[in-house]
């Protein structure tokens, strides 16, 4: 019966009981007479045979010295009960440390090789442990400890051969005839048909423990017994690449090897394996010497040997991207260029490159785009110097990976989608208006964020309802969530939400499938990006690391850095040109900031005039008396846009706004006293004001202050402005008396988006641009009458309306690149409109949200301010790092 606290073993007095089964119970004790804490395992039991393996504990502990196997301190007899007392040790076994889910590759091999050294010197001394689990293997503060050699069989000693087995000595067998020993999933098939077993039994019960420690599945599973035992005769386990990625590319070739099912293709001693185990840690970088002939090389199978093949060729690879690598601990770096003619692109947002890396390591997704033509998602292999582009992802954005690598999803056209790399067409998901990342897991889940000021939401990777998965609280100041990425596990997720009215709501945030509720895990202005037991973040441009217990969910220790020149976007997004796979590799890109220059021209497109510096340029406005024009810079150090003012004579420029926080769209009141602009510095882009030299403040009459909000015009008597707002659909056009009186209302709303809206100069008439048709048009609508019929100005496409000040011609830019005069009247009760006729091709920026303008017409009609891309003189790379976890180990 159980012992209770203070009952005495000879010198041992018992304390807490601290486990039992099939060979006994154990306790806590206190050894009086040496004042130390013990463990005491107790056979209660008078069964001779259980009596006969319980002495064999204690003959084949004592035998064993070793740092990674539990010291024996004493043999001790108390009545009918026999007992050993054994080091306590504080800690969890491996199996408990399973539960929460796979070690980390290097801390599992590492693990390994304790395990193997302590296999080794106990089939040295003639013992076998044949029970090997993770239930008997402690992982303690100070080491891994092997435990229970209670169904060792013991032999006499015999020298090691290298490459030969170990010679059997015939004992009496143990067992009766059918009768098997040991647990089941981590059985041999030798031991499961109950025939003789040596050391190459454990060689595979090893390999079913390693292949658990790094997916944290058994090799062998089934729903019964006799299941089981057919696997582990019969059949192979999963491949640990489809399961654990990051693992080094011999570990699977040396569990392969455990778990053959012929013992004699087996490792043939523990002392080969734990080499091996060694060499799959160092990534045999460089060739063995050739003095190096060690036993565990002559015992390689073919599989072994073409799996250092591969890895060797892969190394090769390697250094053609990295002629400098000097050493295995170096860390090693090269470039990825787009093809000639494509350039990276910050379409349809982000000023920062847009990439991901496949699960496996092995290809690059980017954003990019040929001059002209639409933003596409790009892959390029990393052992390969090609590109291409996949079809039906024009206008994409923020590509990210599905689990198994085999598609990419992304947002366009308001939407989130996926397409098959391997070909096929493009399938809608959901809608996504503002799409800002997503992440695919392994069992079809994808969590994104697919509207501005609103939570995480999910989706089937085949589609349908789409459902919130976080709690998004605006009253308490959250402005935005976005970037969620899925840990390990496939339930957790990160995300970034910003805050404007706390600090402290401001970072990483940890949530969760199965609730809503999240944790803040790391505070800072960006994204984080998971991978390895480490958080990628960017602090101003430089790509940092700082270790995160992926099971506790907390940060520790101190950031290391990795590289510089990384790619940011907009402190209001905190988006991050970073991204990283499991097995091994990341990649950043720099900011992508396309630069253009403002163009005089005259109605036959001649240039007039010297254009301006090429700098990177949005929203020219003119002022009302056609002196001054304001427009957006984007410093391509910060990502950030500033207004500006351009003395249209002396071409001076003047810094209007300083603010760390993006400021653009300006617009100015009729008589040039006020201007009015959007600014993320709230925490999501609102209306601001400001007025001569006063300072720039929140406009008191702004709406609805939860969304993104941006102001376009203000109409010729000052009493209104127009201003267009992000929604679950798209964008909307509103309007907002500037007297104070009344509220604001919405003047063009649906499922698709309205933008650019302008009022005609007799304030009767809205010009603006919608995607209603599929494709952006102009349209025109009466104005201030809602929701009436609209006339259609464009011809095949069109956006960026402006009228003539006189309201006699209307302009666009058609989907052409070509700049459209439109003949109209619009003061008469009917709008009529004529035929469009092209003035002179442009060259302006790609439309993308929020869409901004990209020109400006004086007051007569005969010249136009045109924002023109100005080409690139270099193409911008994306860095790939290899072995970049060197660093953190310094």
């Amino acid at each position: 019966m159980p012992l209770t606290p203070g009952t005495r073993l000879g010198a041992f007095r018992i304390e807490t009981p601290l486990g039992a089964g099939g060979m006994g119970e154990v306790y806590k004790a206190k050894d009086t007479r040496l004042d130390r804490t013990v463990a005491i395992k107790i056979l209660p039991s008078a069964d001779l045979e259980l009596k006969a393996r319980f002495d064999r504990e204690a003959r084949a502990i004592a035998a064993l010295q070793h740092p990674h196997i539990c010291t024996l301190y004493d043999v001790g007899h108390e009545g009918d009960a026999d007992y050993l007392v054994l080091e306590y040790l504080e800690g969890e076994t491996l199996a408990e440390r399973l539960t929460r889910g796979p070690l980390k590759p290097e801390e599992a091999i590492e693990t390994a090789i304790d395990v193997a050294d302590a296999l080794d010197k106990a089939h040295v001394a003639g013992i076998v442990h044949r029970d090997l689990k993770p239930g008997n293997i402690m992982v303690t503060k100070g080491g891994v400890k092997l435990l229970d050699f209670g169904l060792a069989k013991l032999r006499p000693p015999a020298p090691v051969v290298s490459g030969l087995a170990m010679t059997e000595t015939r004992e009496n067998p143990i067992t009766g005839q059918g009768t098997i020993l040991g647990t089941l999933h981590y059985m041999s098939p030798e031991q499961v048909e109950g025939r003789d077993t040596d050391a190459r039994t454990d060689m595979f019960a090893f390999g079913c423990v390693l292949y658990e420690m790094l997916t944290a599945k058994k090799a062998f599973e089934g729903r019964t017994q006799a299941s089981v035992i057919a696997a582990i005769l019969e059949r192979e386990p999963a491949p640990l690449a489809t399961l654990q990625p990051m693992a080094p590319p011999l570990a699977d070739a040396i569990v392969r090897k455990c778990l053959a099912k012929n013992a004699g293709d087996r490792w043939q001693n523990a002392a080969d394996l734990a080499t091996a185990l060694r060499w799959s840690i160092e990534g045999a970088q460089t060739a063995a010497p050739a003095t190096a002939k060690s036993s565990w090389l002559r015992t390689l199978g073919v599989g072994m040997l073409a799996a250092i093949v591969v890895l060797v060729a892969g190394v090769a690879v390697v250094r053609r991207f990295w002629p400098t690598a000097a050493a295995p601990s170096a860390s090693g770096r090269f470039e990825v260029l787009p093809p000639a003619g494509v350039n990276l692109r910050p379409a349809p947002v982000a000023s920062a490159a847009q990439l991901a890396l496949s699960p496996d390591g092995r290809s690059l997704a980017f954003v990019a785009a040929t001059k002209g033509g639409p933003s596409q998602v790009w892959i390029r292999p990393l052992d390969s110097m090609q590109a291409h582009p996949l079809a039906g992802t024009e206008g994409a954005s923020f590509p990210f990976w599905s689990y198994d690598g085999n598609f990419i999803g992304f947002f366009a056209a308001a939407k989130l989608k996926r397409v098959d790399i391997r070909g096929g067409t493009p399938q809608t998901l959901a809608d996504a208006p503002s799409g800002r990342g997503g992440s695919w897991n392994r069992d079809g889940v994808i969590v994104f964020s697919g509207q501005a000021n609103a939570p995480i939401t999910r989706v089937s990777a085949s589609g349908g309802t789409v459902t919130p998965v976080t709690i998004f609280t605006p009253d308490q100041g959250v402005s935005t969530q976005y970037w969620p990425q899925f840990l390990p596990d496939g339930r957790h997720f990160l995300f970034y939400q910003r805050s404007s009215l706390q600090s402290d709501q401001q970072g990483t945030y940890l949530a969760s499938l199965d609730s809503p509720d999240k944790r803040l895990v790391l505070e800072g202005g960006s994204r984080s990006v998971y991978v390895a037991g480490q958080l990628l973040f960017v602090r101003e441009g430089i790509l940092f690391a700082q270790a995160f217990d992926d099971f506790a969910y907390r940060t520790s220790g101190e950031p290391v850095r990795l590289s510089d020149g990384v790619g940011y976007w907009s402190s209001a997004f905190a988006y991050t040109a970073v991204t990283a796979s499991s097995a091994g590799v990341i990649a950043h890109g720099p900011n992508v900031v396309m630069t253009t220059s403002l163009h005089w021209r005259d109605r036959a497109g001649a240039i007039i005039g010297s254009p301006t510096p090429s700098r990177a340029y949005s929203s020219p406005r003119l002022s009302p008396d056609q002196t001054t024009a304001l427009v957006a810079i984007t410093d391509a150090t910060t990502t950030q846009p500033d207004l500006w003012s351009l003395a249209l004579v002396r071409g001076t420029t003047a810094r209007v706004t300083s603010d760390p926080a993006s400021d653009w769209f300006p617009v100015w009141s009729p008589d040039g006293s006020r201007l009015f602009f959007g600014s993320g510095r709230t925490g999501r882009t609102t209306i601001f004001q400001k007025a001569g030299v006063s300072p720039e403040e929140v406009f008191v009459d702004s709406v609805n202050m939860a969304v993104a909000t941006y102001p376009i015009d203000v109409s010729a008597d000052g009493r209104f402005l127009l201003y267009q707002q992000s929604t679950s659909r798209g964008y909307d056009l509103g309007v907002l008396s500037l007297s104070g009186a009344g509220r604001p209302s919405q003047f063009v709303e649906g499922p698709t988006n309205e933008v650019q809206g302008r009022f005609s100069p007799n304030q009767r008439w809205i010009a603006y641009a919608s995607d209603e048709s599929g494709k952006f048009e102009v349209y025109v609508r009466p104005f201030p009458a809602q929701n009436t019929q609209s006339t259609t100005i464009s011809i095949a496409g069109g956006m960026q309306p402006e009228w003539r000040r006189d309201g006699k011609e209307l302009f666009y830019i058609s989907a052409d690149g070509k700049l459209m005069a439109v003949p109209v009247i619009s003061d008469q009760s009917a709008f009529t409109a004529g035929a469009p006729a092209a003035l002179f091709d442009v060259e302006v920026p790609e439309p993308t949200a929020p869409y901004s303008t990209d020109y400006a017409v004086t007051a007569d009609g005969r010249r136009f301010l045109v924002n023109t891309v100005v080409d690139q003189p270099t193409r911008p790379a994306l860095t790939v790092i290899l072995n970049w976890t060197a660093p953190l180990s310094k």
